[in-house]
């Protein structure tokens, strides 16, 4: 002990460095620089990565009013096919856009020098992003990007660390906002990147539904789309939820019937990602997840619109192919298909079950009332992109009638 105590045995302190024609006046070492030969380990020191400008503004933590007039700056000096690359090529370390920096935070490389051994380690930090102090200020910056040519439907690198962008887009990536609890900046946020998107098409002359539609239906690297993300956080984002689906948003990905030749493991994995696509699903993964909560109380105080925006959604999509299927069972066969990859216990989970498909039943048993098939004739006389704009200014109608076709 007393061994330990002294320190035990004293190590060689390491020889002094050589001294080098390149070492300043007095034998002291100077402090290299990327690109400079290491002479103790043969190798030229890496460069730093570079950030683009118009990233580390966007970067700021928080985002601020001067970050806004900063990036104002930055896309007022630039024009044309440069602004264009100046808002949809810079990517941080996980590859992700100027955008996805604005509502999800950034990865930037930052240096941190090792002088002990010399050795120049590159690590990356993450900013914030969009938090309920910023949102004004990011939805400025948004506002910016996108009046200079950013794309919302504009992915996450897929070289990048998939694991922590999921191949977002710059509109699934309001994913996080919901994380955050901040649902009614998320439906300001997806309205504003909806009616761009709905711009751009009038103005290429295209179809209006294709390039909306598009936009609110794409997954990312897992699978699931914004509505799945929107139906998983119950009533608190039904204003979420009703904006996707009055753009278009399918309540889950329509899987065509199994064909006689199709082998067993392929039909597995179809299954598997039709319910992994599913607000269906992951709207009943959540309410079983809410534990210590009676799950029938929960589902009438947490999940009743939610519940009732689905079913209303996928039925009115029957036929349509999109939502769904050809035909008013194609929910039936959905909701079963989910209760047999969920369902784990009859006595724990098979009242909540009961319950939703006690809920739903009428839209497959019974015939469709006359109210109900005059709102869906009206909604796809419309079209989605209407629904979710501006529609009481278009149509002059009173704000009962709006709200009903909105699912209000």
């Amino acid at each position: 002990m007393e061994f330990c105590l002294d320190g035990g045995f004293k190590s060689p302190k390491p020889p002094p460095p050589p001294a080098s024609s390149s070492s300043p006046a007095g034998g002291g070492r100077r402090r290299r620089r990327p690109g400079d030969l290491d002479p103790d380990l043969g190798k030229v020191a890496p460069a730093v990565p570079e950030v683009p400008e118009v990233l580390r503004v966007c970067s700021e933590s928080p985002f601020s009013q001067d970050g806004v007039e900063r990036l104002r700056g930055i896309l007022s000096r630039r024009g044309g096919a440069d602004c264009d690359s100046l808002v949809t090529s810079p990517r941080d370390a996980k590859g992700r856009t100027p955008m996805h920096v604005l509502i999800n935070g950034a990865s930037l490389f930052r240096t941190f020098f090792f002088w002990d051994k010399f050795v120049i380690t590159f690590l990356s930090t993450t900013t914030a992003g969009c938090t309920r102090d910023s949102f004004y200020c990011v939805l400025q910056g948004i506002h910016l990007l996108l009046s200079a040519g950013a794309d919302a439907d504009a992915g996450a690198d897929a070289g990048a660390d998939a694991g922590a962008t999921r191949g977002d887009t710059a509109f699934t990536a309001l994913r996080v906002l919901l994380d955050r609890h901040l649902h009614t900046e998320s439906v300001v946020l997806a309205h504003l990147l909806i009616r761009q998107r709905q711009q751009q098409q009038d103005q290429l002359g295209t179809g209006r539904r294709s390039g909306v539609g598009e936009l609110v239906n794409r997954a990312n690297f897992a699978g699931r789309t914004l509505l799945t993300y929107a139906a998983e956080s119950g009533d608190c984002a039904a204003g979420l939820t009703r904006l996707l689906l009055n753009a278009g948003a399918r309540v889950w990905t329509g899987a065509a019937a199994a064909a006689s030749s199709e082998e067993e493991e392929e039909v597995v994995s179809r299954v598997a990602r039709e319910l992994e696509g599913s607000a269906l699903a992951w709207f009943l993964r959540a309410l079983l997840r809410r534990r210590g909560a009676d799950h029938l109380a929960a589902l009438a105080t947490w999940g009743e619109q939610t519940l009732y925006l689905l079913g209303h959604a996928a039925t009115a999509a029957a036929g349509g192919g999109g939502g769904g299927g050809g035909s008013r069972d194609a929910l039936r066969d959905h909701l079963t298909r989910v209760v047999l990859r969920l369902g784990r216990s009859e006595r724990a989970e098979g009242p909540v079950f009961a319950e939703v498909r006690r809920r739903l039943a009428p839209l497959w048993t019974q015939p469709l009332s006359l109210k109900f098939l005059c709102l869906r004739r009206i909604r796809g006389s419309v079209g989605p992109a209407n629904l979710s704009d501006n529609l009481g200014a278009k149509l002059d109608i009173p704000n009962t009638m709006l709200q009903y076709l909105q699912l209000a």
